[in-house]
């Protein structure tokens, strides 16, 4: 087994932050994925309409025909996460005196690092961050950003409301 310097050098490094003051709860859960999951959302999101169709599946009495719609939204996105097993499922979340590798800290976390930081020795490339879905605003939202991985460097991924995803 080699050092922990050789792992470092080895390994490539992701610094999620969760910078979306109007999420609340203020937490989303996340993985780190090797491909691009937007196919399978698509093919979730049909699968689950034609069952609808077949079955002439109508909101219960009572259930606003939006909120239901958002629901299977939401549903379809999840899927995504069915293959991926626990140990690769974490929780980000914002904490108010998070600080951002390129400085920017508030007075009360200045000079400390606090969140999650992912070390991996899996191959290095495109990697895409994705989120199980979440509501902001009453709609049904999520995060899937792409990233490229570099062994031996550290990428930031900046959750925010300009890069999350309303899923429709």
């Amino acid at each position: 087994m080699g050092s922990l310097n050789e792992f470092a050098m080895d390994a490539w490094t992701l610094h999620p932050v969760l910078s979306a003051p109007k999420l609340f709860p203020p937490a989303v859960l996340f993985s780190v994925i090797d491909a691009d999951p937007l196919e399978k959302y698509k093919e979730a999101l049909e699968r689950l309409s034609q069952r609808a169709l077949d079955k002439r599946a109508d909101p219960p009495p009572g259930v606003d025909p939006q909120i239901f719609q958002q629901s299977r939204l939401t549903v379809a996105w999840d899927t995504v996460f069915q293959e991926i097993p626990g140990n690769r499922v974490g929780l980000l979340y914002q904490h108010p005196g998070q600080s951002r590798s390129n400085g920017d800290a508030d007075k009360q976390g200045a000079g400390q690092e606090v969140g999650v930081w992912i070390k991996s020795n899996a191959p290095a490339g495109p990697k895409w961050f994705v989120t199980r879905a979440t509501r902001l605003a009453g709609k049904p939202v999520c995060w899937c950003i792409r990233i490229d991985v570099e062994k031996g460097k550290t990428s930031e991924v900046v959750l925010t409301e300009e890069n999350m995803t309303v899923l429709r």
